[in-house]
């Protein structure tokens, strides 16, 4: 008896942590292009920045590169309220762009494209 007790406790704690896990199949996407004197170029090799938005604050999360057509994808994207920021540096100029703030439920797909523009050094 004391073992069937003990097997019950053990499959009612295993249920309870695998139902409390956190889903994690969530992705933000999309393509990047960089504006230069009124023209749009592919943003090849740009820096692509994950944030999390916590409490005003930003945290980062992960870093990609955009692929030879300028696409990204950030895999694994939990619950909560995220921003995408891009930046790409050719020679001594620089662009930036960012998203506007993303609500992600833990299993939804957002396509975010992003124009980066040339900032001041």
């Amino acid at each position: 008896m004391q073992n069937k007790r003990q097997i019950v406790v053990v499959c009612v704690v295993c249920s309870l942590f695998f139902l409390a896990c956190e889903r994690y199949e969530g992705t933000i996407s999309g393509n990047v292009v960089y504006r230069e004197n009124g023209v749009e170029y592919v943003a090849v090799d740009a820096i692509i920045t994950k944030m999390q938005l916590k409490r005003e604050t930003e945290i980062l999360v992960a870093k990609e590169k955009t692929d030879t057509a300028g696409n990204y994808v950030m895999n694994h994207i939990t619950k909560g309220t995220w921003k995408v920021i891009g930046r790409l540096e050719i020679d001594s100029l620089v662009y930036e762009g960012f998203t506007d703030a993303i609500v992600i439920d833990g299993a939804n797909n957002e396509v975010q494209n992003l124009v980066l523009l040339p900032i001041k050094n």
